[in-house]
């Protein structure tokens, strides 16, 4: 199991350093941590997005920590 999740992790990372010009981690904050709405995989929260001169109120969807256990959900291809 631990070799499946680390294959998952190498391939997450894989992904994610090819869009790095999609980080929005420094310019959008939580407005609270009290969730507005979920789904099967993930939570919503409410956030506000810094751009330019602008304040922008967004959703922030968060997968769930417990889905890495999920086979189905992390399956390598």
């Amino acid at each position: 199991m631990s070799d499946s999740r680390d294959a998952a992790s190498q391939v997450l990372d894989t992904v994610l350093s090819k869009l790095h010009h999609l980080n929005l981690a420094d310019d959008v904050y939580e407005i609270g941590s009290a969730k507005s709405s979920h789904g099967g995989s993930s939570d919503v929260h409410r956030g506000k997005l810094k751009k330019g001169g602008s304040v922008i109120e967004v959703a922030i969807k968060r997968i769930r920590a417990s889905m890495q256990k999920d086979q189905a959900f992390a399956k390598v291809r």
